[in-house]
């Protein structure tokens, strides 16, 4: 009897779950159903071993459980399933980048900024234009933070320029207004512009 048990216990299959890991990284995901099918097949034979090993040691049956592991699995393929389906009810798909979508992600922005002390902000900017069209009047955003890194304020203004493609541009001191007194740092980026070429 001994070795009955033995050579059923030999049958189990396990679940290599660090190697499913890596997959799943590696294909961004896509691993995690394979990963889940595996480990509820393997779940469900190992099940119908470890019966059998009880009728053989005269244990009653016990209530099929799931393990754990395949637990997680599901909830974090019904996590994915969810988040690819939008508010609507469709499955999102991915819509392609416009050309201004894809000019203002071009646009780059180092900035300096001094408050003086009236509160105003003024800022040295280097605005790159990585995109392949002119551009003009970018307008730039300014969000200014706390030293606890809470937003405080945003400050927007249009700098009437262009900006050729693959050109930099340096803008000393201009003038972004008021900010608030606890400002201790801020983050500006380019929120809009015009394409050169547009009236």
């Amino acid at each position: 009897m001994k070795e009955e048990i033995f050579v059923l216990n030999s049958k189990k299959k396990n679940t290599n779950h660090v190697l499913h890991l890596i997959l799943s990284i590696v294909t961004g995901g896509l691993w995690l159903l394979v990963w889940l099918a595996v480990a509820i097949n393997n779940n469900s034979y190992n099940s119908k071993i470890d019966s059998e090993i009880n009728l053989l040691m005269g244990i009653k049956p016990q209530p099929k459980r799931i393990s754990p592991v395949v637990l997680v699995l599901i909830t974090i393929a019904a996590l994915i399933v969810y988040q690819a389906i939008d508010s609507s009810g469709t499955i999102a798909t991915s819509s392609p980048v416009s050309k201004r979508e894809q000019t203002l992600a071009d646009i780059s922005i180092r900035s300096e900024e001094f408050v003086n002390e009236l509160s105003i902000m003024e800022v040295d900017f280097q605005i790159t234009n990585k995109s392949e069209y002119a551009i003009k009047d970018i307008k730039i955003e300014c969000v200014n933070k706390s030293k606890t890194y809470a937003d405080l304020d945003k400050n927007v203004r249009t700098l009437y320029e262009y900006i050729n493609a693959g050109q930099v541009l340096r803008v000393n001191k201009f003038n972004m207004g008021f900010v608030h007194s606890q400002r201790d740092f801020s983050i500006c980026k380019a929120i809009d512009f015009k394409f050169a070429d547009s009236l």
